[in-house]
């Protein structure tokens, strides 16, 4: 049986950098039905987010991918905190994305993340006009 997991403070504060995550004064939209049923509307986004998944359960990141707020957030100890409760879950067994929104200049990614004991939401959200990372948040699942 599944059970969600919520992640600790380092992962909760190191990874909602993005205005748009952080500061939103409104949900995001509803998934539109393809993305509801589970596909995959931007594959390229979903291959960097798996990448950065095993980044961040191996404690291996790319600050180069950052953007500046977001490198400031990611210190030493929040990527090893992250990799201590990501690692031991193993190789994630699904990622489906559940909404997609843009909102000042970012576009955030909500995806449903799934391992073999343990069930999550990963928020994902790249700059608009750099394509750095914005932000990253695992949150329980909904």
């Amino acid at each position: 049986m599944k059970r969600p997991i919520v992640l600790g403070l380092a992962a909760a504060l190191a990874l909602c950098a993005a205005p748009a995550l952080a500061d939103s004064p409104s949900p995001l939209p509803s998934p539109s039905p393809a993305v509801a049923s589970g596909v995959a509307t931007d594959a390229a986004v979903e291959l960097r987010a798996r990448d950065w998944i095993g980044r961040m359960q191996a404690g291996t990141i790319d600050r180069s991918q950052l953007t500046a707020k977001m490198n400031a957030a990611m210190t030493n100890d929040v990527i090893a905190s992250l990799a201590s409760q990501l690692g031991p879950l193993g190789n994630p067994t699904a990622l489906r994305q559940k909404q997609k929104a843009e909102q000042n200049g970012v576009t955030v990614y909500v995806y449903s993340l799934d391992f073999a004991r343990a069930s999550m939401d990963f928020v994902f959200a790249i700059e608009d006009s750099t394509g750095n990372i914005a932000g990253l948040r695992f949150t329980k699942a909904s």
